[in-house]
């Protein structure tokens, strides 16, 4: 199993598991059924729960390592070898990962080839070791008569004590620190952020600048908003690929696309509890979502600078002559757009713990012109309302997983998600004309 995981997001897990070996009936017909059937044996054998009909795209990064165990258990592999499979997964992950590789060598007889430079995983996992240094054999033995610093200076050639150490240094003092918090669900919570905020500045601040780039070359230089739009997205993810790709190997596992946080960080753990922690049975990136909600909701409806965003959406000569510095209020809503970007990146490393900049965030553009305009969001501009695109990406998931729970071919679930969206646009624009047509009569 690849370092790099390779798999086809855009398959659903059963298209993966039997690409090129798919079962077929009449006229060479996939036998669909026969796949998810055969797929949920073979994850039920393994102890784990993932829907054949999910799409990839949509798995966990421990359910798609599990995933390409899978493919090597159904070519009745007795000899599976491990490229570092463990790069992108969190703690709670890993663990999670070898209880079912412990399950599988001992039901199964499962031989694996463990390829780490993870001291405590090897540990852990391993009955036997084999030590390679720059391509040449150094050791071997059972993991029972040897200790994690002998095989250490095996690696490195040195005791580790004689190699360069770190020096700790001042970090200053904490931004935020919680103690003893206790309320309903949950008691006794610690946690200090200064490193979780530093994460938080830098993601703004990122986000930031990058909304104000596009501001400026649609509000100042006056392109299209669209063409800007996607322009800039290809100009960004290229240019985070481009820099991840030059992070030192030993933080990325050596040529992953999937780049994950240093669980070793002081701020790591107060950083992934946020992301999935829960007050009573509430996630907090939900809450964070309802209180952004309610501070647009007030920003749009209860102050001069929402009814000017509303005025130039409706009608942008007329705010001109009405003395709104209109250039100067597109880019700072480019500005806010940013801002916002960058919040969603801080959250989702919360959640996952890991990102890949060549996928993560594919096809969110359209999600969010669905939502807005699922929402009750005018095309045209200068009609809306922000509690209206809660509602209206809250509809547009249910939407998502009614499509999923109807088994329907991964295939077309986006023509069908792109059919409701032409269906809600055509109802926005032909809806005032009929009523106006008829209206008259």
């Amino acid at each position: 199993m690849h370092q790099e995981l390779n798999l086809f997001n855009d398959l659903t897990v059963a298209e993966n598991l039997f690409l090129t070996r798919e079962p077929v009936g009449r006229l060479g017909r996939i036998d669909k059924k026969r796949m998810h059937r055969e797929a949920a044996a073979l994850f039920a054998g393994m102890g784990v729960r993932i829907d054949p009909a999910e799409e990839v795209r949509n798995l966990k990064t421990s359910q798609k390592q599990l995933l390409e165990i899978a493919k090597a258990l159904r070519g009745k592999a007795k000899l599976i070898i491990l490229d570092e499979p463990t790069t992108a997964l969190n703690t709670q992950e890993v663990d999670h990962l070898f209880a079912i590789l412990r399950r599988l060598k001992e039901q199964n007889g499962t031989s694996f080839l463990f390829i780490s430079h993870k001291m405590p995983e090897v540990f852990a996992f391993a009955d036997r070791y084999t030590v390679l240094s720059d391509g040449r054999f150094v050791a071997e033995g059972a993991i029972a008569d040897t200790t994690p610093e002998t095989i250490t200076e095996q690696m490195v050639g040195h005791p580790a004590g004689q190699g360069a150490q770190y020096i700790p240094r001042p970090t200053g003092e904490p931004v935020l620190e919680v103690r003893h918090l206790t309320g309903p669900g949950f008691a006794d919570v610690s946690l200090t952020w200064s490193g979780v905020m530093n994460i938080f500045r830098h993601s703004a601040v990122i986000g930031a600048l990058l909304g104000a780039v596009n501001g400026v070359l649609v509000g100042i230089v006056e392109m299209p908003a669209f063409i800007v739009t996607l322009a800039t997205m290809l100009i960004y993810r290229s240019l985070a690929q481009y820099l991840c790709q030059h992070l030192p190997k030993d933080l990325i596992g050596g040529g992953s696309s999937v780049y994950k946080m240093d669980t070793g960080l002081a701020a790591y753990q107060p950083f992934y509890g946020f992301g999935n922690g829960k007050i009573a049975t509430l996630p907090l990136v939900g809450l964070v979502l309802l209180a952004l909600t309610a501070v647009f909701v007030y920003l749009s409806t209860s102050t001069k600078f929402g009814k000017k965003v509303y005025a130039i959406g409706s009608n942008q000569k007329g705010a001109r002559l009405a003395g709104i510095h209109v250039s100067v209020m597109k880019t700072v809503v480019f500005i806010i757009c940013g801002l916002l970007v960058g919040l969603g990146a801080f959250l989702w490393i919360a959640m996952n713990g890991s990102a890949d900049p060549a996928t993560t965030g594919n096809s969110y553009e359209m999600y969010a012109i669905a939502s807005v305009v699922l929402g009750g969001i005018s095309m045209a501009g200068g009609r809306g309302r922000c509690l209206g695109v809660l509602f209206g990406a809250m509809s547009y998931t249910v939407i998502d997983k009614i499509i999923v729970a109807l088994k329907m071919d991964s295939l077309i679930n986006d023509a069908i998600k792109g059919v409701i969206l032409i269906l809600v646009i055509l109802i926005q624009v032909a809806g005032p004309r009929l009523k106006a047509k008829f209206g008259r009569r």
